[in-house]
């Protein structure tokens, strides 16, 4: 608990540095939806592809010619299930994206076209539930919490000023693994 507690210190100090030297560039909101491929080990068999959707916020910084750095908060939801030899399988993921940052290369503003990686820890909630038909197997069902990792990348296409759409290939690192291609959109506000 210390070192989550020291690490989250040292994000807020980074972050306030940048806000108290340079100030922010631009900030928005959004929202993304896309697909999620879980992990063949996932508790609930046949969960393979699910619908992912949720939320972002976005928040820009310079950092001079080096390009910029983005605080990208965010949640998202991937719901998934199957009814099968006699069997009903829900799940549901939550991911707590509190830490998210992408990073954009140095490119002309004239380009519309901005590529992005990003690297953040993340939280995720797992709950999932698998209903049998005949009593012949016990019902299972749980939920879980554990901590993980976010590994991104995609491009921004700038529409208009205030309106940026984007596209990112996401893996998820935890106690299970996914991938997840998602679409959205951010609002800039200002």
């Amino acid at each position: 608990m210390a070192k989550r507690l020291v690490g989250i210190i040292i994000l807020v100090a980074v972050f306030s540095a940048f806000s108290a030297t340079k100030g922010y560039d631009r900030s928005g909101i959004g929202f993304q939806i896309g697909f999620a491929v879980t992990d063949p080990d996932y508790p609930v068999e046949d969960v393979d592809l699910a619908f992912n959707f949720g939320g972002h916020g976005d928040i820009a910084f310079g950092i001079g010619r080096a390009g910029e750095l983005h605080y990208y908060p965010s949640l998202a939801i991937w719901i998934g299930g199957d009814t099968e030899d006699f069997r009903d399988q829900f799940a549901m993921e939550i991911n707590i994206n509190a830490f998210d940052t992408r990073y954009y290369p140095p490119i002309p503003q004239s380009i519309k076209v901005r590529p992005f990686v990003g690297l953040a820890p993340m939280i995720e909630i797992e709950i999932w539930d698998v209903d049998f038909e005949f009593p012949t197997e016990a019902d299972r069902d749980d939920v879980e919490a554990s901590a993980g990792l976010n590994l991104y990348g995609g491009a921004d296409f700038i529409i208009k000023s205030d309106l940026v759409l984007f596209t990112e290939m996401r893996g998820n690192f935890s106690d299970w693994d996914e991938f997840k291609l998602n679409v959205g959109l951010t609002f800039m506000m200002w």
